[in-house]
């Protein structure tokens, strides 16, 4: 098994030193099926440009019941809300590897958001991070946001399912509610 500085310079390569990125950013790593009022609240109240990392992977994909959208229709409901978002959807939410990434993409992650179910493993990847491994140049500076619990998916996704469109409306931002019909639609199969 490799050491955390063996990943680390592994994951930096080629050549250890990478350069921070030049633009900041803000990371949301979740599901968002579909994107509900708490993930709105949490994305507006971002300091930098948002990147969204839309968690599909294999046995998260793979229940229809829980993830009835597919990739391209998530990405649309995101940008529809915050057009200047970035979404990049990943298998897992690997935040050591997806900031090499970002950074090695000119991007520098400043912030990450995350809710209480996931806090204690992002945190621990976080303050690896910002411990870091100051003379191969793989120091971060990550602050971490535990987000608040206002909705879920779940509870959306129910409304829709039970023909609810007020408890739906209340779920949603605004500028999606007319994706109502689309929702009933896609949630039929799932």
């Amino acid at each position: 098994m490799k050491s955390f500085k063996e990943f680390l310079i592994q994951e930096a390569a080629p050549g250890s030193n990478i350069p921070k990125g030049k633009t900041k950013v803000s990371v949301f790593p979740g599901r968002m099926a579909p994107l509900h009022i708490g993930h709105h609240k949490i994305i507006s109240s971002m300091k930098y440009k948002p990147v969204i990392l839309l968690v599909k992977g294999v046995g998260t994909s793979a229940d229809k019941t829980k993830n009835p959208f597919d990739e391209q229709y998530q990405e649309y409901l995101i940008k529809k809300c915050f057009p200047k978002a970035e979404v990049r959807p990943v298998k897992n939410a690997n935040l050591t590897a997806i900031s090499f990434h970002l950074r090695k993409s000119g991007l520098e992650v400043a912030e990450v958001f995350a809710g209480d179910d996931r806090m204690d493993s992002y945190k621990q990847m976080i303050e690896r991070l910002n411990q870091g491994i100051e003379d191969e140049g793989l120091k971060y500076e990550v602050e971490f946001h535990l987000t608040p619990r206002i909705t879920s998916a779940t509870k959306v996704r129910d409304a829709i399912r039970g023909d609810d469109e007020k408890t739906f409306r209340q779920l949603m931002p605004r500028v999606l509610w007319n994706e109502w019909e689309t929702m009933k639609e896609k949630l039929k199969d799932a």
